[in-house]
């Protein structure tokens, strides 16, 4: 199953990213929940705030105390990279 919104966006051949405000799931696990709704995406098609969060807090060494939903502790190293 094809949803007409991901027909014309491959279809447009224009790269794209969509943009989350998803915190309690993975890229990975949201971007599941979208397959299953007949999206056809890569993880990477993704963009959630904590891999965001995380990468901006690494690159500036900070280490502050942060409390997130136990969802995103299955959170890979490599989310937080990209």
């Amino acid at each position: 199953m094809e949803t007409h919104l991901n027909f014309r966006l491959r279809a447009s051949n224009l790269p794209f990213k969509l943009c989350s405000n998803e915190s309690t799931q993975t890229r990975s696990q949201f971007a599941d929940k979208l397959r299953g709704h007949g999206f056809e995406l890569e993880d990477t098609d993704i963009l959630c705030p904590a891999p965001v969060l995380a990468s901006v807090l690494k690159d500036k060494q900070m280490r502050p105390f942060l409390v997130v939903h136990p969802g995103m502790y299955a959170m890979s190293e490599d989310e937080v990279k990209r």
